[in-house]
């Protein structure tokens, strides 16, 4: 990905003089949005690979929105930036405060996966029709660039991760008790999803008394409420995770769906998750066949910045089959 984007930001720079641009790519059209390239700026190693603020009165969220009228243009110009205030240093703190400035959306189809961002010196500088015409048929191929890049990665990702998958698999397949069972499978699921912290959720009503006790017995096990928790965090006090965590635990249980979340993020409900795609942490119910057991809890490292809908798809085929082996115990 690095390599595509540098090659078609030397393209561009030797088309037309820029004071500076960058791009910016997001998780999700929702963001969170991180810097890839950023060049004629002070440092610019301070901010490739760190986010970039996305607030909703920003002049970059108004660039990203769907246009709903195809003639429309579909970039931000900002002709005098001295003149105008905009955008702000709390959006963009790295840029000058005078010039002119386009901002180019990056789009799969209609949907934002990201921005080109441009400037230069003089005010009114991007007036030119033809300079724009230009800049736009410039970021649609830049787009296709960075979505081919994507769709590579993610293959080779993918692929390693379904070998991953089967050999984990294989690897709780044969009998063992459930103390071995829970480390072999804590172990893997952290090296299978490049998890920091992997920790599960029993709830006790639903258990079998059988495995409700062994359970009660393994090392390490944690009780909250009518929860038992076995696993690793990333923390020092498991059981702030337990107290923060326990209304989505119930939720996925209940509703039997998986959701995603930044863990650093007060959330008021559960529901509110419902509609994220991607997310630093991620929870799945685990079930057997409509009988739900409990909930798997997994988040990032910090060498995976977050979870998208194919690793939860990969979590739930790996929780189908600790659930299985589950049954056998109890």
């Amino acid at each position: 990905m690095a390599e595509v984007i540098s090659t078609m930001m030397d393209a561009l720079w030797q088309r037309e003089q820029f004071a500076y641009g960058c791009i910016v790519l997001g998780e999700s059209e929702l963001g969170p949005y991180t810097y890839q390239d950023i060049r004629g700026v002070l440092e610019p190693r301070r901010y490739v690979g760190k986010k970039c603020p996305l607030p909703l009165w920003g002049e970059l969220a108004h660039a990203l929105v769907r246009r709903l009228d195809p003639e429309e243009a579909d970039y931000l110009v900002i002709d005098d930036i001295a003149a105008t205030g905009r955008p702000t240093t709390e959006e963009f703190p790295w840029m000058p405060r005078s010039g002119s400035l386009i901002i180019l959306p990056l789009r799969k189809e209609t949907v934002a996966i990201g921005a080109l961002i441009l400037g230069k010196a003089q005010a009114t500088a991007f007036t030119d029709p033809e300079l724009r015409m230009e800049l736009v048929e410039f970021s649609d191929a830049l787009a296709r660039s960075v979505i081919g890049a994507q769709t590579r990665q993610e293959l080779d990702e993918r692929a390693g991760q379904l070998v991953g998958l089967q050999l984990f698999t294989r690897s709780i397949a044969t009998p063992m008790s459930l103390h071995g069972l829970l480390a072999t499978v804590i172990e893997g699921i952290a090296e299978l999803m490049g998890a920091a912290s992997v920790l599960f959720a029993f709830q006790r009503t639903r258990l079998q008394p059988q495995l409700r006790r062994l359970l009660e017995e393994t090392p390490g096990a944690r009780a909250f409420q009518d929860i038992i928790g076995v696993g690793v965090v990333s923390i020092d006090e498991p059981m702030s995770v337990f107290a923060s965590l326990y209304p989505l635990f119930v939720w996925a249980i209940d509703a039997g769906q998986p959701l995603f979340f930044d863990p650093t993020q007060r959330v008021e409900l559960p529901e509110d998750l419902y509609y994220n795609e991607v997310g630093q942490a991620l929870i799945v119910p685990v079930a057997i066949g409509d009988v739900a057991l409990g909930s798997l809890y997994i988040e990032s490292s910090a060498a995976k910045s977050s979870f998208d809908e194919g690793d939860m798809i990969v979590l739930r085929t790996a929780t189908n089959a600790i659930a299985i082996a589950l049954d056998r115990i109890g």
